[in-house]
């Protein structure tokens, strides 16, 4: 695998998580920074944070010579930025679009597709792979949504690991959900401990609170029923009353 020649010795790896984004170091001449992440392209001169661009997904969602474009302004976002920096996509390259081709198969021989589970542990096994580095950092990821945390979390962590066994520092800033570790199993965490008796005695409190509802709502529903039949004797009366009398 071809070696990238950085001419630094430390890389940051920015998302586009507001959380944490901002700790990156932006204009700072002793670190590269590369970047992916859908929507932080539409951020005002934002082609000025970073040095290299990842695209690792198909690009027909987005293709303006097929009508159906997923995120708005990104291919011209593609086009400007290939003109001036590295921006690397999973070959083949798309049909329209220029750039570096990511060295996906090398890197898919190299480490285990359990843990190539998103954009950025690809980036991280690359720079591994092809870059020598002092330092990284991650900004802008937190894996922070459900989703996220169970299909994708453990590659970053495997990667950072990996980097760490290397003798690489690695700067996280402390409010990004990526510097919390959960205890090993099967530990348990004095704070795990205090939320798990917080959450037995709600659990009795949540039950009673629903059968006040279900009991309320049954009433609701009797007492509407009851009016209903009221209004529609009074229509009775009112009509008897009307025209009868």
């Amino acid at each position: 695998m071809t070696k990238i020649r950085l001419g630094v010795r430390r890389v940051a790896f920015l998302g586009s998580s507001t959380a944490s984004r901002s700790f990156a170091p932006f204009g700072n001449p002793d670190w590269e920074i590369w970047a992916t992440g859908p929507g932080i392209h539409t951020h005002e001169n934002f082609i000025n944070d970073f040095d290299r661009w990842f695209e690792l997904h198909g690009m027909a969602e987005n293709d303006p010579k097929l009508g159906n474009v997923l995120d708005q302004g990104y291919w011209e976002f593609l086009e400007a930025t290939a003109k001036k920096k590295k921006v690397y996509y999973k070959p083949p390259i798309y049909e329209g679009l220029t750039g570096e081709k990511f060295p996906w198969d090398e890197i898919a021989a190299n480490h285990c597709g359990f843990f190539l589970d998103s954009t950025i542990a690809w980036m991280m096994a690359m720079c591994l792979d092809c870059c020598d580095v002092d330092e990284i950092g991650l900004f802008g990821i937190d894996f922070a949504t459900n989703s996220e945390r169970i299909m994708q979390r453990k590659g970053t962590k495997h990667f950072m690991e990996l980097f760490r066994m290397k003798g690489v520092a690695i700067t996280i800033p402390e409010i990004s959900e990526m510097s919390f570790d959960p205890q090993p199993y099967p530990c348990e965490s004095s704070l795990s401990k205090r939320i798990h008796s917080s959450l037995r005695q709600l659990e009795p409190q949540v039950m009673e609170a629903e059968t006040k509802k279900r009991k309320a709502q049954q009433t609701i529903e009797e007492e509407d029923l009851r009016l209903e039949n009221l209004r529609g004797t009074m229509e009775s009366l009112l009509f008897v009353k009307d025209n009868w009398t």
